[in-house]
């Protein structure tokens, strides 16, 4: 399980973070929005080849943003009797339920603002499969049931309803995924109008990410009670790229159920950002200075079910360099995300 989220589209519907009181230089949402979805997406690490220059990097197309295959190492076995625990998946309708709660603190050019909370953002999906082939992996496509700005946090009456006007547009969008017996997920696609605003491109990127990475990804060798395993996971997202490993602890193996225990922690080297179109046509240019992440959480899996049981916090820490027409400011950002997950009857 991995920090993904819906922070792009958090942001980008309330009009960015919280202003920050600055003379020199007004940082764009955009920018703002590109910086917090990197704290919750997972990528690739940096590519060895030199950083494109500000001005390309300001126009160029946003990179590919499909996963490598995750690097799986087994740490400890377990306790006997081991087994290999793979998923059954079946063929039966799920309803799922996706619930995010974030909350930020921004500073702009060493002025501090206060942190903020945001209200819940829940989703609920449908999924249906479309059949699992002989080796287990299965297919299924995706249509979104619900999706509600909860009234667990205070915003401005416009920038809620804007948030809660853009959830609800969310309605009926469909996506498809596969993913193999071993959790590994071999294809996320959301439907979307390709005139769609960016806000909600990026609220259906982190629901695709979200749908990517549902399961846990398992050990190919047998393990026991207390085994533990490393998943390394590179993808770049379409602001960063990050470099994620998460280590699992089997807590309970119980006929179909398994209980895990996660840490995950994020880093992501020194890079230029890739922004949403209108900060990058204006030339707007955002650096990466530094960026780390941790977090820890649950999941409680019944292995022939997609729809897990899973809870997780996060907190992320990111430096950046923002270069306007008029001007540069760094920028810090803190974020502590959390990300619920589970089945509905």
């Amino acid at each position: 399980m991995r920090a993904r989220a819906l922070v792009f589209g958090v942001i980008l519907a309330c009009g960015g973070a919280p202003p920050a009181k600055t003379e020199s230089v007004t940082v764009p949402a955009a920018s703002q929005s590109a910086a917090a979805s990197s704290a919750s997406a997972t990528a690739p690490a940096a590519s060895s080849s030199p950083a494109p220059s500000a001005s390309a990097a300001a126009s160029e197309p946003a990179p590919d943003d499909r996963p490598t295959a995750p690097v799986v190492t087994l740490l400890d076995p377990g306790a006997a009797p081991r087994s290999r625990l793979r998923y059954a998946f079946h063929t039966r309708h799920e309803t799922m339920r996706m619930d995010l709660k974030m909350t930020m603190a921004l500073g702009i050019g060493g002025a501090q603002t206060p942190s903020v909370s945001m209200p819940t953002i829940r989703m609920d999906l449908d999924i249906d499969p479309v059949g699992v082939d002989a080796e287990g992996t299965l297919t299924a496509t995706s249509v979104v049931r619900r999706a509600d700005v909860l009234a667990d946090a205070t915003l401005p009456p416009a920038s809620a309803a804007k948030l809660a006007g853009d959830m609800k547009s969310l309605v009926g969008t469909r996506g498809r995924f596969v993913v193999t017996s071993r959790g590994v997920s071999k294809e996320a696609t959301i439907d979307l109008p390709p005139n769609a605003p960016e806000n909600i491109r990026q609220i259906m990127q982190s629901m695709r990410d979200s749908l990517r990475d549902l399961c846990a990804v398992l050990p190919e060798e047998p393990v026991g009670v207390g085994a533990r395993w490393t998943v390394l996971t590179r993808v770049r997202s379409r602001a960063i790229a990050i470099e994620q490993t998460a280590t699992y602890t089997l807590k309970r193996r119980a006929g179909n159920v398994a209980d895990e225990d996660v840490a995950l922690t994020q880093t992501a080297p020194p890079q230029v950002m890739h922004l949403p179109g209108k900060a990058a046509a204006a030339g707007t240019v955002v650096k990466l200075v530094s960026m780390n992440g941790v977090g820890r959480g649950h999941v409680h899996q019944v292995l022939d079910k997609l729809s897990p049981t899973s809870s997780l916090h996060s907190e992320h820490q990111m430096k950046m360099a923002a270069t306007t027409s008029i001007g540069s400011q760094d920028i810090d950002m803190a974020m502590t995300l959390d990300l619920a997950v589970k089945p509905l009857p």
